[in-house]
């Protein structure tokens, strides 16, 4: 079983011909209100490939509520231990373009106020895994990996949005997910100065005594079995919208390792699934299911 303790957001996409300049205003030609945050994408894409979830986190007394936990509910993740609180639900402003690149605002609102404790609530035992991301507070993250490991469950740390951490909050992590850019932010922090992604992503590995999984986008992912990095293509897709790429990767990785395959599979698997999802527009609109992500 996967638990996923994050954040649960209505997501507001606006399609452009290109971002705008600071400034600037541009005309849209597209707008799509759709269930996000990437507890609940991560979760939603852990639930289509396969594996049971439960989805831990928080949201308001609002209107956005029924909006955010609509495809959660539908697709049957366990959405029981997800609190309503006084602050409104989570809300993401994103502006995607022609090529795809996108730009994102979020307003944590009552994803500020999701606690490791909720965890206390759950069935969560050995050979269990636990998913964790940074669109909730920064110490709740740090406490639920600890809470995790009195259990003898596994956690993976999706490390996005970035946000600098001490060597010693990575001591209850096994699996650390992690995109160029907060690998290369990640190793400065730590005062590494490995300058290849090769480099960086053993250097995370071998530092934090993790397995670091490094996704390049386009370029496929880096990942470290052992003293051994290993390079996997992405898939080739024409991308409409690469919002979600991330959080599908995750979750799909995150179900893989709970369906006990080994690590390559777990990784192949998510790179497939994350190709398929930048096909489609919006967050959790473009998660496939397992049957569609042939391997």
């Amino acid at each position: 079983m996967i638990i996923v303790l994050g954040s649960i957001n209505v997501d507001q996409v606006y399609q452009v011909d290109q971002l705008p300049k600071p400034g600037e205003t541009r005309m849209g030609h597209g707008y799509l209100q759709v269930p996000g945050g990437k507890g609940g994408n991560q979760a939603l894409a852990a639930r289509r490939a396969g594996s049971e979830v439960i989805m831990l986190g928080a949201v308001g007394d609002d209107a956005n509520r029924e909006v955010a936990l609509s495809l959660l509910e539908q697709d049957e993740v366990n959405v029981v231990g997800v609190k309503t609180t006084n602050l409104p639900t989570g809300s993401a402003s994103i502006w995607v373009d022609d090529s795809a690149e996108n730009s994102i605002i979020v307003n944590g609102g009552a994803n500020n106020l999701v606690t490791a404790d909720q965890l206390r609530d759950t069935p969560l035992s050995e050979g269990d895994f636990l998913a964790l991301q940074m669109e909730i507070p920064q110490e709740e993250v740090i406490k639920a990996a600890a809470i995790a490991k009195e259990y003898g469950a596994k956690t993976v740390l999706n490390l996005a949005p970035y946000a600098p951490m001490d060597r010693s909050a990575f001591a209850n992590i096994d699996y650390l997910i992690v995109n160029e850019t907060e690998a290369t932010n990640l190793v400065t922090h730590l005062g590494g100065a490995a300058a290849e992604m090769r480099d960086k992503c053993f250097y995370l590995s071998e530092e934090l005594h993790v397995t670091c999984i490094l996704t390049l986008g386009d370029k496929g992912v880096f990942y470290t079995m052992g003293t051994e990095i290993i390079h996997i293509n992405a898939m080739r897709v024409k991308a409409v919208d690469t919002t979600a790429a991330g959080d599908c990767f995750t979750g799909y990785f995150t179900a893989a390792l709970d369906q006990q395959k080994p690590l390559n599979h777990a990784v192949i698997y998510a790179t497939k699934g994350a190709g398929l999802a930048c096909m489609r527009a919006g967050a959790q609109s473009s998660i496939p299911w397992a049957e569609n992500v042939d391997l």
